[in-house]
């Protein structure tokens, strides 16, 4: 899904047409959510969702691993 809105903000003056600057200034903020709006990061990151998953299931295991000596002691006392 590709949207992006864009807004031109002009009027005229004295029969001049004179273009309005916006008021914000291009941060890095704005910049992500126009590359967040534009892009096709979602349908990338959904091909390569196997992976992701398996790196998941690997820090769970690890997280589990580097915890059970805590519950273990826990559980002994």
């Amino acid at each position: 899904m590709k949207t992006l809105t864009y807004t031109d903000a002009r009027h005229m003056v004295n029969g001049e047409q004179e273009f309005l600057c916006p008021l914000k200034p291009v941060t890095l903020l704005r910049r992500f959510q126009r590359y967040i709006e534009t892009s096709d990061w979602d349908e990338q990151i959904m091909c390569k969702e196997h992976i992701l998953n398996k790196v998941c299931m690997l820090g769970v295991i690890l997280s589990c691993l580097a915890l059970s000596p805590l519950l273990v002691a826990a559980l002994s006392r």
